[in-house]
């Protein structure tokens, strides 16, 4: 899977038609995407878009590669890095109420405590989202649990019809996620994806001519309205 750029100096200060001359780069961790375009300008672009929504992207793209175990283990992924997005919202949220300050980088600093512990990262998930909330989140049944298990640490493979349905499953609860944190921390939400884009910028070096690209995905943290696929399956999506 990659991503397409087009230089926006060419655009918006030369005024030169850029739609055809796209860069395609492939997924970078640091979400920096760095790119020289054919008149010399060299840019800096990232993706206004959480890592959980590229990683359900890529399974979705798994799947119709038929690459179904990959699938599973992309979907799982994106859940995992959803439970840590909502407990970023969350903790924005609670520090407003205490009236202390919170920097990213100090937040990052605790969560690296908690970076190869999904136990704990789901703990500390299912607690702050039932104080917030006020009753506690869905989560994957124990049946959905074990086949995600045998896949990704068992090694065994998983057939197209049990990895759409495993990837319906997880859209369905990022979904119902995703609206409770548009309803109830819209404001928590924007912060926390502000510094999603402070931690890739981190990497850039420093003066970089920045741009940011809006990249639409199956799993969107903006109501797009009348977008029928928002609603749709992943089945349906797949067709």
């Amino acid at each position: 899977m990659k991503f397409t750029f087009h230089c926006t100096t060419c655009a918006l200060v030369e005024g030169v038609d850029v739609s055809y001359e796209g860069v395609a780069i492939d997924i970078q961790d640091d979400g920096i995407y760095r790119f020289q375009c054919p008149r010399g300008h060299e840019r800096y672009m990232e993706v206004q878009q959480e890592r959980f929504q590229i990683l359900f992207e890529i399974g979705f793209h798994a799947i119709t590669d038929t690459y179904y175990r990959e699938a599973v283990s992309s979907f799982t992924a994106a859940l995992e890095r959803f439970y840590e997005f909502c407990v970023r919202v969350y903790i924005i949220r609670i520090v407003k109420m205490s009236g202390v300050e919170l920097t990213f980088e100090s937040f990052d600093r605790a969560w690296k405590q908690l970076a190869k512990m999904s136990e704990r990262q789901i703990g500390a998930y299912i607690m702050l989202h039932t104080s917030l909330v006020g009753a506690a989140p869905n989560l994957q049944s124990s049946d959905v649990r074990g086949f995600r298990n045998r896949v990704i640490h068992e090694g065994i493979y998983s057939t197209r019809a049990d990895a759409i349905a495993y990837g319906d499953g997880v859209l369905r609860l990022l979904r119902e996620g995703i609206d409770i944190l548009r309803s109830r921390f819209g404001d928590e939400l924007g912060e926390a994806n502000n510094w999603s884009r402070m931690a890739a910028r981190a990497n850039a070096p420093i003066g970089a001519n920045f741009g940011l690209m809006y990249h639409p995905t199956i799993v969107s943290l903006i109501d797009e309205g009348g977008d029928a696929r928002s609603k749709k399956t992943l089945a349906e999506l797949i067709g």
